[in-house]
Protein backbone atom coordinates (compact mmCIF):
# COMPACT_ATOMS: atom_id res chain seq x y z
CA UNK A 1 0.00 0.00 0.00
CA UNK A 2 1.13 3.65 -0.18
CA UNK A 3 1.18 5.44 3.08
CA UNK A 4 1.67 8.95 3.85
CA UNK A 5 3.13 9.51 6.84
CA UNK A 6 3.23 13.76 8.25
CA UNK A 7 5.44 14.80 10.62
CA UNK A 8 7.90 12.31 8.89
CA UNK A 9 10.87 14.25 10.50
CA UNK A 10 9.78 13.66 14.05
CA UNK A 11 10.86 10.96 16.41
CA UNK A 12 8.02 8.83 15.55
CA UNK A 13 8.31 9.18 11.85
CA UNK A 14 11.48 8.35 11.56
CA UNK A 15 11.13 5.06 13.34
CA UNK A 16 7.70 4.24 11.26
CA UNK A 17 9.34 4.62 7.84
CA UNK A 18 11.84 2.18 8.69
CA UNK A 19 8.90 -0.57 9.65
CA UNK A 20 6.61 0.56 6.38
CA UNK A 21 9.22 0.05 4.40
CA UNK A 22 9.95 -3.58 6.21
CA UNK A 23 6.60 -4.18 5.81
CA UNK A 24 6.83 -3.28 1.71
CA UNK A 25 5.04 -0.28 1.97
CA UNK A 26 5.54 2.41 -0.41
CA UNK A 27 6.02 5.82 1.60
CA UNK A 28 5.27 9.44 1.09
CA UNK A 29 6.43 11.90 3.75
CA UNK A 30 4.92 15.22 4.74
CA UNK A 31 6.48 17.44 7.58
CA UNK A 32 7.29 21.59 7.45
CA UNK A 33 10.55 21.17 7.70
CA UNK A 34 12.59 22.06 4.55
CA UNK A 35 15.53 19.71 5.06
CA UNK A 36 15.29 15.96 6.94
CA UNK A 37 17.55 13.42 7.94
CA UNK A 38 18.80 12.44 4.32
CA UNK A 39 17.77 8.54 5.71
CA UNK A 40 14.58 9.53 6.13
CA UNK A 41 14.64 11.12 2.20
CA UNK A 42 16.26 8.23 1.10
CA UNK A 43 13.25 6.14 2.40
CA UNK A 44 10.57 7.88 0.62
CA UNK A 45 8.49 8.17 -2.87
CA UNK A 46 8.53 11.22 -2.06
CA UNK A 47 8.81 14.55 0.06
CA UNK A 48 6.60 17.61 0.70
CA UNK A 49 6.81 20.42 2.81
CA UNK A 50 4.42 21.81 4.18
CA UNK A 51 2.63 23.36 7.40
CA UNK A 52 -0.71 21.53 7.53
CA UNK A 53 -1.57 24.21 10.19
CA UNK A 54 -1.60 27.39 7.72
CA UNK A 55 -1.18 25.64 4.14
CA UNK A 56 -3.89 23.60 1.44
CA UNK A 57 -2.43 20.11 0.82
CA UNK A 58 -1.54 20.31 -3.18
CA UNK A 59 -2.90 17.34 -4.81
CA UNK A 60 -0.91 14.36 -4.81
CA UNK A 61 0.37 12.45 -8.05
CA UNK A 62 0.64 9.25 -6.29
CA UNK A 63 -2.47 7.45 -5.19
CA UNK A 64 -2.63 7.40 -1.60
CA UNK A 65 -4.28 3.95 0.13
CA UNK A 66 -3.69 5.39 3.81
CA UNK A 67 -2.50 8.30 6.16
CA UNK A 68 -0.84 8.07 9.51
CA UNK A 69 -1.17 11.71 10.69
CA UNK A 70 1.77 12.23 13.05
CA UNK A 71 2.02 15.97 12.85
CA UNK A 72 1.44 18.30 15.02
CA UNK A 73 2.86 19.75 18.22
CA UNK A 74 3.67 17.76 20.94
CA UNK A 75 4.46 19.20 24.07
CA UNK A 76 2.22 20.33 26.49
CA UNK A 77 3.67 23.37 27.89
CA UNK A 78 3.56 25.41 24.40
CA UNK A 79 1.17 28.92 23.52
CA UNK A 80 -1.73 27.34 23.16
CA UNK A 81 -2.36 29.17 19.47
CA UNK A 82 0.19 27.02 18.32
CA UNK A 83 -1.35 23.94 19.53
CA UNK A 84 -4.93 24.74 18.57
CA UNK A 85 -2.90 25.30 14.84
CA UNK A 86 -0.89 22.53 15.04
CA UNK A 87 -3.91 19.76 16.21
CA UNK A 88 -6.82 21.52 14.81
CA UNK A 89 -6.45 23.64 11.51
CA UNK A 90 -3.91 20.68 10.35
CA UNK A 91 -5.96 17.73 11.19
CA UNK A 92 -8.78 19.51 9.08
CA UNK A 93 -6.82 20.18 6.41
CA UNK A 94 -5.70 16.40 6.27
CA UNK A 95 -9.42 15.40 6.23
CA UNK A 96 -10.01 17.79 3.16
CA UNK A 97 -6.97 16.32 1.35
CA UNK A 98 -8.64 12.62 2.42
CA UNK A 99 -11.82 13.48 0.58
CA UNK A 100 -10.18 14.91 -2.59
CA UNK A 101 -8.18 11.90 -2.67
CA UNK A 102 -10.28 8.88 -1.91
CA UNK A 103 -7.93 8.36 0.70
CA UNK A 104 -9.40 4.59 2.38
CA UNK A 105 -8.07 5.19 5.95
CA UNK A 106 -6.35 7.87 8.49
CA UNK A 107 -4.18 6.33 11.92
CA UNK A 108 -4.38 9.63 13.85
CA UNK A 109 -1.85 9.77 17.15
CA UNK A 110 -3.68 11.26 19.74
CA UNK A 111 -2.73 11.23 23.35
CA UNK A 112 -3.84 9.59 26.53
CA UNK A 113 -4.06 13.29 27.87
CA UNK A 114 -7.38 12.81 25.98
CA UNK A 115 -8.46 11.19 29.07
CA UNK A 116 -7.00 12.90 31.52
CA UNK A 117 -6.57 16.74 31.44
CA UNK A 118 -8.20 19.23 30.89
CA UNK A 119 -4.91 21.10 29.14
CA UNK A 120 -5.58 23.33 25.53
CA UNK A 121 -2.97 20.95 24.04
CA UNK A 122 -5.22 17.79 25.43
CA UNK A 123 -8.33 19.38 24.35
CA UNK A 124 -6.91 20.19 20.99
CA UNK A 125 -6.17 16.88 20.50
CA UNK A 126 -9.54 15.69 21.53
CA UNK A 127 -11.03 18.13 19.12
CA UNK A 128 -9.03 16.82 16.24
CA UNK A 129 -10.18 13.02 17.30
CA UNK A 130 -13.56 13.86 17.10
CA UNK A 131 -13.49 15.85 13.56
CA UNK A 132 -11.94 12.56 12.33
CA UNK A 133 -14.33 9.93 13.75
CA UNK A 134 -17.32 12.52 12.52
CA UNK A 135 -15.72 12.57 8.75
CA UNK A 136 -15.40 8.81 9.37
CA UNK A 137 -19.29 8.30 10.10
CA UNK A 138 -20.27 10.45 7.63
CA UNK A 139 -18.25 9.00 4.54
CA UNK A 140 -16.46 5.74 3.33
CA UNK A 141 -13.26 6.87 5.30
CA UNK A 142 -12.05 4.73 7.87
CA UNK A 143 -9.82 5.73 10.87
CA UNK A 144 -7.98 4.40 14.19
CA UNK A 145 -6.76 6.66 16.38
CA UNK A 146 -4.43 6.16 18.85
CA UNK A 147 -4.22 7.52 22.28
CA UNK A 148 -0.89 7.14 23.02
CA UNK A 149 1.29 7.27 26.52
CA UNK A 150 4.53 8.20 26.68
CA UNK A 151 6.57 6.56 23.81
CA UNK A 152 10.07 5.78 25.17
CA UNK A 153 13.06 5.32 23.25
CA UNK A 154 16.29 7.00 21.81
CA UNK A 155 15.31 10.39 21.33
CA UNK A 156 12.35 10.47 23.43
CA UNK A 157 11.32 14.06 24.35
CA UNK A 158 9.41 14.38 27.71
CA UNK A 159 9.84 15.55 31.39
CA UNK A 160 10.36 12.58 32.24
CA UNK A 161 13.82 12.59 30.14
CA UNK A 162 14.94 15.84 31.88
CA UNK A 163 14.48 14.67 35.18
CA UNK A 164 16.59 11.36 33.99
CA UNK A 165 19.28 13.37 32.39
CA UNK A 166 19.66 15.46 35.05
CA UNK A 167 19.79 12.10 37.52
CA UNK A 168 22.73 10.74 34.96
CA UNK A 169 24.57 13.56 35.30
CA UNK A 170 24.42 13.72 39.11
CA UNK A 171 22.67 17.44 39.04
CA UNK A 172 19.53 16.44 40.87
CA UNK A 173 18.48 15.46 44.56
CA UNK A 174 16.60 12.24 45.11
CA UNK A 175 13.21 12.43 44.34
CA UNK A 176 10.36 12.67 47.34
CA UNK A 177 9.08 9.11 47.77
CA UNK A 178 5.64 8.87 45.36
CA UNK A 179 2.97 6.20 44.73
CA UNK A 180 2.86 7.82 41.24
CA UNK A 181 3.70 5.68 37.94
CA UNK A 182 3.02 6.19 34.32
CA UNK A 183 2.60 4.51 31.47
CA UNK A 184 4.75 3.98 28.81
CA UNK A 185 5.35 2.03 24.89
CA UNK A 186 8.29 1.36 23.07
CA UNK A 187 8.76 3.34 20.16
CA UNK A 188 9.01 -0.14 17.99
CA UNK A 189 6.19 -1.49 19.65
CA UNK A 190 3.98 1.86 18.44
CA UNK A 191 5.19 1.37 15.38
CA UNK A 192 4.51 -2.30 14.63
CA UNK A 193 0.73 -1.31 16.01
CA UNK A 194 0.58 1.31 13.42
CA UNK A 195 1.61 -1.05 10.59
CA UNK A 196 -1.18 -3.27 12.11
CA UNK A 197 -3.98 -1.22 11.43
CA UNK A 198 -3.13 -0.02 8.44
CA UNK A 199 -4.91 -3.16 6.22
CA UNK A 200 -6.74 -4.43 8.71
CA UNK A 201 -10.59 -3.75 9.33
CA UNK A 202 -10.85 -5.47 12.99
CA UNK A 203 -9.01 -1.47 13.95
CA UNK A 204 -11.84 0.48 11.38
CA UNK A 205 -13.24 3.20 13.33
CA UNK A 206 -11.94 2.62 16.90
CA UNK A 207 -10.41 4.54 19.65
CA UNK A 208 -7.09 2.93 21.23
CA UNK A 209 -5.51 3.57 24.58
CA UNK A 210 -1.96 2.33 23.47
CA UNK A 211 0.83 1.48 26.74
CA UNK A 212 3.15 -1.68 26.53
CA UNK A 213 1.00 -2.88 29.90
CA UNK A 214 3.55 -2.17 32.04
CA UNK A 215 2.76 0.55 35.07
CA UNK A 216 6.36 2.06 35.93
CA UNK A 217 6.74 3.90 39.41
CA UNK A 218 8.65 7.15 39.53
CA UNK A 219 10.97 6.48 41.95
CA UNK A 220 11.36 2.73 40.55
CA UNK A 221 12.16 4.43 37.17
CA UNK A 222 15.09 6.85 38.94
CA UNK A 223 16.41 4.14 40.82
CA UNK A 224 17.14 2.22 37.89
CA UNK A 225 19.04 5.20 36.69
CA UNK A 226 20.95 5.70 39.57
CA UNK A 227 21.58 1.75 39.82
CA UNK A 228 22.47 1.57 35.38
CA UNK A 229 25.05 4.41 35.98
CA UNK A 230 26.42 3.72 39.09
CA UNK A 231 25.15 6.73 41.28
CA UNK A 232 24.51 6.81 45.14
CA UNK A 233 21.26 8.08 45.91
CA UNK A 234 21.46 11.27 47.92
CA UNK A 235 20.58 11.80 51.21
CA UNK A 236 18.78 14.66 50.56
CA UNK A 237 15.30 14.69 48.61
CA UNK A 238 13.42 17.42 47.20
CA UNK A 239 10.65 18.77 49.12
CA UNK A 240 7.73 17.86 47.67
CA UNK A 241 5.75 21.62 48.61
CA UNK A 242 9.11 23.40 46.53
CA UNK A 243 8.62 21.06 43.48
CA UNK A 244 4.61 22.52 43.67
CA UNK A 245 5.72 25.92 43.34
CA UNK A 246 8.59 25.45 41.00
CA UNK A 247 5.77 23.69 38.99
CA UNK A 248 3.02 27.01 39.21
CA UNK A 249 6.66 29.51 38.45
CA UNK A 250 7.05 27.39 35.35
CA UNK A 251 3.05 27.72 34.21
CA UNK A 252 3.52 31.18 34.54
CA UNK A 253 6.76 31.67 32.73
CA UNK A 254 5.67 29.35 30.31
CA UNK A 255 2.78 32.20 29.73
CA UNK A 256 5.81 34.72 28.70
CA UNK A 257 7.98 32.71 26.69
CA UNK A 258 9.99 31.31 28.80
CA UNK A 259 11.12 27.68 29.87
CA UNK A 260 11.85 26.45 33.19
CA UNK A 261 12.59 23.09 34.29
CA UNK A 262 9.46 22.75 35.88
CA UNK A 263 5.95 23.23 35.22
CA UNK A 264 2.30 21.93 36.67
CA UNK A 265 2.95 18.66 34.47
CA UNK A 266 5.92 17.69 35.59
CA UNK A 267 5.07 17.65 38.95
CA UNK A 268 1.95 15.94 37.81
CA UNK A 269 3.78 13.54 36.39
CA UNK A 270 5.99 13.13 39.69
CA UNK A 271 2.68 12.85 41.89
CA UNK A 272 -0.30 11.57 40.38
CA UNK A 273 -1.00 8.05 39.15
CA UNK A 274 -1.37 8.60 35.36
CA UNK A 275 -1.02 4.61 34.64
CA UNK A 276 -3.80 2.84 33.03
CA UNK A 277 -4.17 0.51 30.48
CA UNK A 278 -6.35 -1.36 27.86
CA UNK A 279 -5.23 -4.39 25.72
CA UNK A 280 -7.90 -4.38 23.00
CA UNK A 281 -5.46 -3.22 20.60
CA UNK A 282 -3.22 -5.89 20.64
CA UNK A 283 -6.16 -8.37 20.46
CA UNK A 284 -7.26 -7.10 17.64
CA UNK A 285 -4.06 -6.96 15.59
CA UNK A 286 -2.25 -10.05 17.27
CA UNK A 287 0.75 -8.03 18.16
CA UNK A 288 2.63 -8.58 21.26
CA UNK A 289 4.72 -5.67 23.21
CA UNK A 290 8.60 -6.35 23.08
CA UNK A 291 10.00 -3.54 24.99
CA UNK A 292 10.44 -2.83 28.17
CA UNK A 293 11.81 0.57 29.48
CA UNK A 294 13.66 -0.35 32.14
CA UNK A 295 15.88 -2.37 29.35
CA UNK A 296 16.41 0.24 27.28
CA UNK A 297 17.44 3.43 29.80
CA UNK A 298 21.28 2.62 28.52
CA UNK A 299 20.83 3.22 25.26
CA UNK A 300 17.67 5.80 25.82
CA UNK A 301 20.33 7.84 28.47
CA UNK A 302 23.19 7.63 26.25
CA UNK A 303 24.79 11.03 24.97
Amino acid sequence: MHVLVTGVAGFIGKHLVNHLKDEGHTISGLDKLEKIDPDILSTLEDYNTCDLSGQELAQNSHKIDSIVHLAGEASVSEKNSRQENDNVKATKTLLEFAENNDINKIIFLSSEKVDTSNSTYAASKRSAEQMILKKSEASGLKSTIFRSSMVFGPGMKSNLIGFLKKIKHRKLLALPSSQSSVSMVGIHDLCRLICGCINNSQTDNKVYKVTDGRTYGINAIEQAVRKQFRIETPKLAYPKVLLYLSGKLGDLSATIGIKFPMNSNAYAMLFDNQASHDDSIYSDTGIKPQQNFFEEIQNILAD
